[in-house]
């Protein structure tokens, strides 16, 4: 729907005609209409008119929040006189383009067109950096840092700022000064597969339809109908050629060609295969990533694809480096407006603590690294490609290894010693990633991706090591935590809980299980609590203002293509998500969860729910967590029991997680119910309601990445098995 805004003081021109959208729709009406007073008229072919009465009154209230504006500012301006038309709006932005005024010396505006494409339409050109990689090479590295020097600096200071800053910088001027970037327009080449030949056919193949249509002789349309037959054959065969390339695995090493069988055959290293000895970087590690990437590329539907047209304050935004101003913002304002929904309370948070572990003992010390071990650092991360607001990746470091490493154990060192976190490596780069089944154009659809410097990923290897070693030493992640512990993951976490409601439905008990779904969990958590957490687990002293300095004053910036935001400062909290510490900091803040239903028969309970203390009898209860991701199994003989505890249990939770800044997001928190056929009549009416939410029962959970059911059937987990099985067959079926 498109909607013209004139100005009141239209008098003279009587009508004004809209032409060029009844060819495309075949229906003018539902397209177009006005949102003064006017009455179509004239339903001839060619154009429709538009008269409207002597007086006109404007009501700005009937514009709807989902119009957007196409022709926001007057179309040109006449000493004197204003537009007669002001404001173009329509609500399907994406499929119109090229609004245009139609100017005539006699009327103000006489002709409004543009083109509408059925299609959404691509509205902004994607951007990339380019590099030439093969000349960045382990001797062409180690010559720039040897010519220079400057990068030995950082032993002339013991500043943790001053060091990072000069590591940062010398190995970034390092690269570019030996391949220089450049910005370059990508032009997407849908089928990568056809080729200039099948191009020159296709172009003949035209022209012989041309000459057939024109003739209309049985030879010439035979000669085309053979050529047709013999492009649509090239097109198939050269489809299927160019996947099966790329989809067969070659051998690492192959037999040198023009060898005889009795000389020596010794193998030949692939040209497709990476150095092993590391000198170039190059996308794929050998040829085995390289087939898994095409089928990926060919089996993955859901793109992650950045915002590249939004919809801002009613609209249309297609600059990239506005959109990024306007997600960098919008990243820091919904963590803001979270937070601010949090309300005091009586108890805190170290009370609730204190009443359900008991306080270690023991302290953390982290001790000062070795160039040895700091080698040993870079040897052992996993190669990658990926960097944060630094030019250099993992790859980088692992060329200039033996040369980096004393500088690297240095700031690490310095680190420890001093108790600050360089500010240069407390920057976030955020791409915006969107959301499975959201509109592109809001904002809010796109989840922030965080990318950190690797050289702070280094520094953080070192302290995450340490501090596991600490906790895993001293037992202080609880055994139902399987986040961050050796050993356990997804798999040990999911097998708990199984075992849980199978154990318990074996024992004829009813079960409930409920999945409690946070919202920005790793980005509410408020700084000064889990520092006193970390003070309460034995991080002390010069370890405990490494983590203050490592969480504090830390800013962040939106990039999209090469555009980027501006620099903007982050609230104080977060547990730096995307960083090597976020998932044990984030263990370390939730660590008691498994426990907090032993408060439900103490003192304060009250405290916490303002609800006398519930004793109920015959209730088993166990809580497995692993990192954000709360599983509840509560059982019991009796449903109404099961209906009272629950809602008293979720009271705690709400007060818990209010007075620890989290947020339980009540739409995608659910729980099922499991129980023998003799009791699903008296089960059926089980809700969980406290204040104003109320969580009703599904008929399955998703709990990472697997369904559990209220019958404990697979049927779920099977047909998406299936589904994603035969979803990529059929793909590689119509390419081979």
């Amino acid at each position: 729907m498109i909607y013209l805004v004139c100005s009141p003081r239209l008098r003279k021109s009587s009508s004004i005609t809209l032409t060029s959208l009844k060819d495309l729709t075949g229906n003018l009406y539902p397209i177009l209409s006005m949102l003064t007073p006017c009455i179509f008229s004239g339903k001839g072919k060619g154009t429709e008119q538009l008269f409207r009465p002597k007086s006109i009154l404007f009501v700005f209230l009937a514009f709807n929040v989902s119009l957007i504006s196409h022709h926001n500012k007057a179309s040109f301006h006449r000493k004197g006189q204003s537009s007669c038309l002001d404001h173009i709006y329509s609500n399907c932005h994406t499929k119109i383009r090229k609004v245009t005024i139609e100017k005539d010396i006699l009327s103000d505006h006489k002709i409004v067109t543009c083109i509408y494409n059925n299609k959404k339409l691509n509205l902004s050109t994607t951007y990339t950096t380019k590099r030439d990689y093969s000349l960045i090479t382990t001797e062409s590295l180690l010559h720039y840092l040897n010519m220079t020097n400057n990068i030995d600096l950082v032993f002339n200071t013991e500043n943790p700022n001053t060091i990072a800053e000069i590591i940062v910088n010398e190995v970034n001027l390092c690269i570019e000064t030996i391949s220089p970037s450049k910005r370059v327009q990508c032009t997407k080449k849908h089928c990568k597969w056809y080729t200039p030949a099948l191009t020159q056919l296709a172009q003949y193949k035209n022209k012989l339809h041309n000459v057939a249509k024109s003739t209309d002789s049985e030879n010439d349309w035979r000669i085309f109908r053979h050529t047709r037959n013999a492009y649509n054959k090239a097109v198939k065969d050269t489809k299927a050629q160019y996947y099966s390339n790329k989809l067969t695995i070659k051998s690492k090493y192959t037999q040198s060609p023009n060898k005889n069988d009795n000389t020596d055959s010794k193998d030949t290293l692939n040209d497709n295969t990476i150095n092993t000895n590391g000198t170039k970087i190059k996308p794929e590690v050998s040829n085995v990533n390289k087939l898994w990437t095409t089928v990926k590329e060919l089996t993955n539907t859901a793109t992650k694809a950045p915002p590249r047209s939004i919809i801002h304050n009613n609209t249309i935004v297609t600059s990239l480096r506005k959109i990024a101003n306007i997600a960098c913002a919008h990243f820091i304002n919904k963590v803001v407006t979270i937070r601010s929904k949090f309300t005091q309370h009586q108890v805190t948070h170290t009370q609730i603590l204190e009443h359900l572990i008991k306080k270690p003992k023991s302290k953390f010390i982290l001790p000062q690294i070795t160039i040895k071990q700091t080698k040993r650092l870079i040897r052992n991360r996993k190669s990658s490609n990926s960097t944060g607001h630094d030019l250099s990746s993992i790859k980088i470091y692992k060329m200039i290894n033996s040369r980096i490493s004393p500088h690297i154990t240095h700031l690490i060192n310095s680190i420890i010693n001093t108790g600050v976190y360089p500010k240069i490596l407390k920057i976030y780069r955020i791409t915006p990633i969107k959301k499975l089944d959201k509109p592109e154009d809001d904002i809010d659809s796109y989840r922030p991706i965080n990318n950190l410097a690797t050289l702070e990923k280094i520094v953080e290897q070192h302290i995450k090591m340490h501090l596991e070693s600490y906790l895993c030493t001293n037992n202080i992640i609880l055994k139902n935590q399987h986040g961050s512990r050796k050993f356990h993951g997804t798999n040990t976490a999911i097998t708990h809980i199984t075992n849980e409601i199978n154990t318990d439905y074996e024992n004829n008990l009813i079960t409930a299980t409920v999945a409690t779904d946070l919202s920005a969990a790793f980005d509410t958590i408020d700084n000064i609590k889990l520092l006193d957490k970390l003070n309460f687990y034995g991080i002390q002293g010069s370890e405990l203002a490494i983590f203050k300095s490592f969480l504090s004053e830390r800013t962040q910036y939106v990039a999209i293509d090469t555009f980027t935001s501006d620099t903007m400062d982050c609230p104080p909290c977060s547990v730096v998500q995307g960083s090597k510490l976020s998932a044990v900091l984030y263990t370390i803040y939730t660590n008691e969860i498994p426990l907090l239903h032993t408060l439900m028969s103490k003192d304060i309970y009250y405290a916490l729910t303002n609800t006398p203390t519930s004793i109920v009898n015959d209730i088993k209860h166990t809580t497995v967590n692993y990192v954000d991701d709360s599983t509840s199994t509560i059982s019991s003989k009796s449903a109404f029991d099961l209906q009272t505890y629950l809602n008293h249990f979720y009271k705690l939770l709400e007060s818990y997680y209010n007075i620890n800044y989290l947020k339980i997001n009540p739409d995608k928190t659910k729980f099922i119910i499991t129980c023998k056929p003799p009791h699903r009549h008296t089960t059926k009416d089980i809700i969980i309601q406290a204040g104003q939410y109320v969580v009703k029962q599904s008929d399955k959970l998703k709990i990472l990445g697997v369904y559990i059911t209220s019958g404990l059937h697979q049927t779920p987990n099977v047909n998406n098995i299936i589904s994603k099985v035969n979803h990529r067959v059929n793909i590689l079926n119509k390419i081979t």
